[in-house]
Protein backbone atom coordinates (compact mmCIF):
# COMPACT_ATOMS: atom_id res chain seq x y z
CA UNK A 1 0.00 0.00 0.00
CA UNK A 2 2.79 2.62 0.52
CA UNK A 3 4.28 1.74 -2.09
CA UNK A 4 1.38 2.20 -4.31
CA UNK A 5 0.97 5.36 -2.57
CA UNK A 6 4.32 6.73 -3.27
CA UNK A 7 3.62 6.11 -7.28
CA UNK A 8 0.39 8.22 -6.60
CA UNK A 9 2.43 10.91 -5.43
CA UNK A 10 5.33 10.73 -8.21
CA UNK A 11 2.45 10.35 -10.78
CA UNK A 12 1.12 13.97 -8.76
CA UNK A 13 3.96 15.31 -8.65
CA UNK A 14 4.59 15.10 -12.47
CA UNK A 15 0.98 16.15 -13.69
CA UNK A 16 0.73 19.34 -11.27
CA UNK A 17 4.24 20.70 -10.78
CA UNK A 18 3.65 22.93 -13.61
CA UNK A 19 0.43 24.45 -12.69
CA UNK A 20 0.48 23.00 -8.43
CA UNK A 21 -2.96 23.59 -6.79
CA UNK A 22 -2.43 26.43 -4.33
CA UNK A 23 -4.27 26.80 -0.77
CA UNK A 24 -7.04 28.66 -0.24
CA UNK A 25 -5.91 32.47 -0.54
CA UNK A 26 -2.01 31.16 -0.78
CA UNK A 27 0.51 33.88 -2.64
CA UNK A 28 2.33 31.82 -5.62
CA UNK A 29 5.39 31.28 -3.79
CA UNK A 30 4.50 30.16 -0.59
CA UNK A 31 1.52 28.08 -1.93
CA UNK A 32 3.93 26.24 -4.02
CA UNK A 33 5.95 25.49 -0.98
CA UNK A 34 3.26 24.20 1.09
CA UNK A 35 2.10 21.92 -2.54
CA UNK A 36 5.36 20.06 -2.30
CA UNK A 37 5.13 19.91 1.57
CA UNK A 38 2.16 18.59 1.60
CA UNK A 39 3.08 15.69 -1.02
CA UNK A 40 6.53 14.82 0.43
CA UNK A 41 5.19 14.49 3.79
CA UNK A 42 2.52 11.90 2.68
CA UNK A 43 5.99 9.71 1.68
CA UNK A 44 8.27 11.10 4.34
CA UNK A 45 6.49 10.21 7.40
CA UNK A 46 5.62 6.52 6.80
CA UNK A 47 9.05 6.33 5.30
CA UNK A 48 10.59 7.93 8.58
CA UNK A 49 8.34 5.10 10.66
CA UNK A 50 9.80 2.44 8.74
CA UNK A 51 12.95 2.73 9.24
CA UNK A 52 12.61 3.50 12.64
CA UNK A 53 11.36 0.31 12.70
CA UNK A 54 13.59 -1.60 11.13
CA UNK A 55 10.60 -3.10 8.77
CA UNK A 56 12.46 -2.11 5.39
CA UNK A 57 14.59 -4.47 5.31
CA UNK A 58 12.97 -7.65 6.46
CA UNK A 59 11.49 -7.92 2.88
CA UNK A 60 14.22 -6.23 0.75
CA UNK A 61 13.54 -7.45 -2.32
CA UNK A 62 10.35 -5.88 -2.51
CA UNK A 63 11.54 -2.64 -0.98
CA UNK A 64 14.71 -1.99 -3.08
CA UNK A 65 12.23 -0.62 -6.04
CA UNK A 66 9.80 1.57 -3.46
CA UNK A 67 13.07 2.97 -1.95
CA UNK A 68 14.15 3.86 -4.87
CA UNK A 69 11.08 5.70 -6.14
CA UNK A 70 10.74 7.28 -2.47
CA UNK A 71 14.20 8.95 -3.42
CA UNK A 72 13.70 10.19 -6.25
CA UNK A 73 10.43 11.46 -5.87
CA UNK A 74 11.51 12.95 -2.16
CA UNK A 75 14.47 14.77 -4.22
CA UNK A 76 12.23 15.97 -6.63
CA UNK A 77 10.11 17.71 -4.22
CA UNK A 78 12.98 19.59 -2.00
CA UNK A 79 14.78 20.38 -5.59
CA UNK A 80 11.31 22.41 -6.20
CA UNK A 81 10.73 23.83 -3.07
CA UNK A 82 14.21 24.71 -3.05
CA UNK A 83 14.27 26.11 -6.47
CA UNK A 84 11.08 28.32 -5.72
CA UNK A 85 12.64 29.87 -2.32
CA UNK A 86 15.90 30.71 -4.19
CA UNK A 87 13.53 32.31 -7.36
CA UNK A 88 11.53 34.65 -4.94
CA UNK A 89 14.89 35.58 -2.65
CA UNK A 90 16.82 36.46 -5.78
CA UNK A 91 13.59 39.15 -6.81
CA UNK A 92 13.65 40.66 -3.39
CA UNK A 93 15.95 43.31 -3.79
CA UNK A 94 14.39 44.37 -7.22
CA UNK A 95 10.90 44.43 -6.01
CA UNK A 96 12.26 46.46 -2.94
CA UNK A 97 14.12 48.69 -4.75
CA UNK A 98 12.07 50.00 -7.80
CA UNK A 99 8.76 49.69 -5.55
CA UNK A 100 9.62 50.86 -2.20
CA UNK A 101 12.60 53.42 -3.30
CA UNK A 102 9.98 55.68 -5.44
CA UNK A 103 7.66 58.42 -4.59
CA UNK A 104 4.47 58.06 -3.31
CA UNK A 105 2.66 60.24 -6.64
CA UNK A 106 3.93 60.20 -10.34
CA UNK A 107 2.19 62.82 -12.51
CA UNK A 108 1.43 61.82 -16.42
CA UNK A 109 1.35 63.41 -19.71
CA UNK A 110 -1.72 65.91 -18.63
CA UNK A 111 -0.02 66.41 -15.14
CA UNK A 112 -2.89 64.31 -13.63
CA UNK A 113 -2.00 62.45 -10.10
CA UNK A 114 -1.08 58.91 -10.20
CA UNK A 115 -0.63 56.92 -6.94
CA UNK A 116 2.87 55.60 -7.62
CA UNK A 117 2.58 51.67 -5.84
CA UNK A 118 3.93 48.70 -7.43
CA UNK A 119 1.86 45.97 -6.65
CA UNK A 120 4.94 43.75 -6.57
CA UNK A 121 5.77 45.27 -3.25
CA UNK A 122 1.94 43.95 -1.46
CA UNK A 123 2.96 40.12 -3.50
CA UNK A 124 6.15 40.13 -1.59
CA UNK A 125 4.91 41.47 1.53
CA UNK A 126 2.35 38.40 1.63
CA UNK A 127 4.82 35.81 0.29
CA UNK A 128 7.20 36.91 3.51
CA UNK A 129 4.30 36.90 5.83
CA UNK A 130 3.20 33.54 4.76
CA UNK A 131 6.73 32.09 4.71
CA UNK A 132 7.82 32.96 7.79
CA UNK A 133 4.63 30.98 8.82
CA UNK A 134 6.21 27.98 7.26
CA UNK A 135 9.75 28.07 8.59
CA UNK A 136 11.55 29.41 5.60
CA UNK A 137 14.80 31.73 6.33
CA UNK A 138 13.79 35.27 5.10
CA UNK A 139 16.38 37.47 3.88
CA UNK A 140 17.17 40.48 5.73
CA UNK A 141 15.39 42.65 3.47
CA UNK A 142 12.28 40.46 3.17
CA UNK A 143 12.59 40.63 7.09
CA UNK A 144 12.73 43.98 7.80
CA UNK A 145 9.54 44.37 5.51
CA UNK A 146 7.51 44.02 8.87
CA UNK A 147 7.97 47.68 9.52
CA UNK A 148 5.79 48.24 6.37
CA UNK A 149 2.86 46.51 8.12
CA UNK A 150 0.32 49.33 7.42
CA UNK A 151 2.02 50.30 3.86
CA UNK A 152 -1.27 49.05 1.74
CA UNK A 153 -3.33 50.96 4.13
CA UNK A 154 -1.54 54.24 3.07
CA UNK A 155 -1.85 53.25 -0.60
CA UNK A 156 -5.77 53.11 0.10
CA UNK A 157 -5.86 56.36 2.40
CA UNK A 158 -3.35 58.16 -0.61
CA UNK A 159 -5.81 56.92 -3.57
CA UNK A 160 -8.72 58.00 -1.35
CA UNK A 161 -7.34 61.87 -1.30
CA UNK A 162 -6.33 62.07 -4.76
CA UNK A 163 -9.82 61.07 -5.89
CA UNK A 164 -11.24 63.58 -3.84
CA UNK A 165 -8.97 66.19 -4.91
CA UNK A 166 -9.80 65.71 -8.33
CA UNK A 167 -13.42 65.48 -7.96
CA UNK A 168 -13.48 68.45 -5.85
CA UNK A 169 -11.23 70.30 -8.39
CA UNK A 170 -13.58 69.18 -11.29
CA UNK A 171 -16.69 70.43 -9.05
CA UNK A 172 -15.97 74.11 -9.41
CA UNK A 173 -17.85 76.08 -11.71
CA UNK A 174 -16.16 77.81 -14.58
CA UNK A 175 -17.16 80.72 -13.41
CA UNK A 176 -15.65 80.35 -10.25
CA UNK A 177 -12.53 79.15 -11.50
CA UNK A 178 -10.37 82.16 -10.99
CA UNK A 179 -11.46 82.85 -7.60
CA UNK A 180 -10.59 79.14 -5.98
CA UNK A 181 -7.41 79.35 -8.13
CA UNK A 182 -5.40 80.39 -5.27
CA UNK A 183 -6.93 77.93 -3.27
CA UNK A 184 -6.26 75.11 -5.12
CA UNK A 185 -2.67 75.97 -5.63
CA UNK A 186 -2.19 75.74 -2.04
CA UNK A 187 -4.05 72.34 -1.84
CA UNK A 188 -1.86 71.07 -4.74
CA UNK A 189 1.20 72.60 -3.44
CA UNK A 190 0.88 70.77 -0.07
CA UNK A 191 0.04 67.29 -2.25
CA UNK A 192 3.49 67.89 -4.41
CA UNK A 193 6.47 66.86 -2.11
CA UNK A 194 4.63 63.23 -2.57
CA UNK A 195 5.81 63.66 -6.13
CA UNK A 196 9.03 65.57 -5.24
CA UNK A 197 10.80 64.21 -2.30
CA UNK A 198 8.87 61.83 -0.31
CA UNK A 199 9.42 57.79 -0.52
CA UNK A 200 7.39 55.00 0.55
CA UNK A 201 10.37 54.18 2.52
CA UNK A 202 10.19 57.98 4.90
CA UNK A 203 8.75 58.05 7.95
CA UNK A 204 6.94 60.82 7.04
CA UNK A 205 4.45 59.18 5.24
CA UNK A 206 1.64 59.34 7.91
CA UNK A 207 2.76 63.01 8.61
CA UNK A 208 1.75 63.64 4.84
CA UNK A 209 -1.16 61.76 4.27
CA UNK A 210 -2.77 63.54 7.43
CA UNK A 211 -1.98 67.17 6.15
CA UNK A 212 -2.90 66.40 2.39
CA UNK A 213 -6.27 64.90 4.13
CA UNK A 214 -6.60 68.08 5.21
CA UNK A 215 -5.75 70.15 2.54
CA UNK A 216 -8.10 68.56 0.63
CA UNK A 217 -11.30 68.96 2.98
CA UNK A 218 -10.66 72.26 3.70
CA UNK A 219 -10.76 72.56 -0.27
CA UNK A 220 -13.18 70.20 -0.52
CA UNK A 221 -15.70 72.63 2.47
CA UNK A 222 -15.20 76.03 0.11
CA UNK A 223 -16.16 74.49 -2.82
CA UNK A 224 -19.34 73.28 -0.93
CA UNK A 225 -20.13 76.88 0.23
Amino acid sequence: RYGTDVESVQRLYEHEKQNPPLSRNAPPIAGRVLWARQLRNRIVIPMMAFQESGSLVAHQRETTKIVRIYNRVALALTEFEARWISAWKDSVHTIIENGLNATLLVTDDNGDLIVNFDQNVSELLREAKWLARVDVELPDEASSLSRYRNLQGHVSQLTYAVHWYERTVSRVPAVLRAAMKRHISATRQTIQPGVDSIYWTSMKVPGYLQSIMRSVGELDSLVER
